[in-house]
């Protein structure tokens, strides 16, 4: 219930053009660490979290938008994948850039769904037993896109979903 209710007052402030974005110097490997541990902590489905760590340098970006990104995906990764399987989060550095991948071992988003997956309130079509607002990848793509980069989504049905965020290295904001 307070996830909704946080997710809803981050729409609120993308509607009204107001989700603030606060450049801060970010050690990359210390967050994803405190990141993962917080969602070790926190399953109950005994997922294996692995971290695949390339990339720990700091970067110039918003603190609070990344951790609503990965939250977001990790998030998702959990809930939509089955007991016991892996969820991978992966950072390297690609040209100037940080990525970072999500990647589940869940069910997959059918084709159809791929492109609206992005859209507030859109929930994939073979998810309809979990609980969701479908507001979580809306708030990833704004995100994103106030941190000046990119996320893109690979899906294949019955074997798992990997989302991709890139980031400038330095704030262009």
């Amino acid at each position: 219930m307070l996830q909704m209710l946080d997710d809803m007052l981050i729409v609120a402030e993308i509607e009204n053009h107001r989700l603030a974005y606060s450049a801060q110097t970010v050690n990359i490997g210390a967050f994803v660490r405190d990141t993962l541990e917080e969602f070790r902590i926190i399953d109950r489905n005994n997922h294996r979290l692995v971290l695949e760590e390339e990339f720990s340098e700091t970067i110039e970006s918003d603190p609070k938008l990344l951790r609503q990104i990965l939250n977001n995906l990790l998030s998702n990764a959990m809930k939509y994948s089955p007991q016991g399987s892996s969820v991978t989060l992966r950072v390297t550095g690609d040209s100037g850039c940080c990525v970072f991948s999500v990647s589940d071992q869940g069910a997959g988003i059918p084709a159809a769904d791929l492109e609206q997956i992005f859209n507030a309130f859109f929930r994939a079509t073979n998810v309809n037993d979990s609980e969701g607002t479908g507001l979580g990848l809306a708030i990833v793509k704004e995100a994103v896109i106030q941190c000046g980069g990119q996320v893109q989504v690979d899906s294949e049905l019955g074997k798992g979903t990997t989302f991709v965020v890139k980031l400038p290295l330095r704030s262009n904001a």
